[in-house]
């Protein structure tokens, strides 16, 4: 993986849907991992009911004809760098934020140094 700190994807093994997370955890810390699985389940995982339903109607064929709509998430990104409150992947990754700043004030730091890096890659 890349320059990618995670991805979301979906993969048909043995005739069954499997959703797959990955992610880079060599050198990273906790706050950066926080953040990486919120954003990664929160924001990209957000259309689940989609790649499920896509599934169910038209096998893995039309789950990859659904990611191939936004294969890098810059949609997705961008709507976050806009802070785009209409977006239920926005508005699901700030309620995750929200709770885990709450309990760990720590990742603060982290959350608000990938909302910059999206801003300055998309714009605001």
């Amino acid at each position: 993986m890349p320059n990618l700190e995670g991805s979301f994807s979906a993969k048909e093994i043995d005739g069954k849907l499997n959703i797959i997370l990955r992610l880079d955890v060599k050198g990273k810390t906790a706050s950066e991992l926080v953040e990486t699985i919120s954003h990664e389940l929160a924001l990209h995982g957000s259309d689940i009911d989609k790649i499920i339903s896509a599934y169910e109607k038209g096998g893995i064929e039309a789950v990859q004809k659904l990611l191939t709509k936004d294969p890098n998430g810059d949609m997705e990104h961008r709507s976050l760098a806009k802070q785009d409150k209409k977006h239920v992947g926005v508005s699901n990754y700030n309620q995750v934020k929200r709770e885990l700043i709450k309990r760990y004030p720590s990742t603060k730091k982290e959350f608000d140094k990938e909302q910059r890096k999206y801003e300055g890659e998309f714009g605001k």
